[in-house]
């Protein structure tokens, strides 16, 4: 498990084929914060967001 920062996550571009909220983008700055989801997200991944 890894603790960090919503609002700069310490992955490179495209790290993951999944990348999942299950909180969504509770975070002042919400278009910020799920650009930082989907800068992490592998093209042609898969980003959910739930609240």
């Amino acid at each position: 498990m890894v603790v960090a920062n919503f609002a700069a996550l310490p992955f490179p571009d495209a790290s993951f084929n999944i990348v999942f909220s299950r909180v969504g983008v509770i975070a002042p700055h919400h278009q910020e914060r799920a650009d930082e989801l989907f800068r992490v997200c592998r093209p042609g991944g898969r980003t959910w967001l739930i609240n």
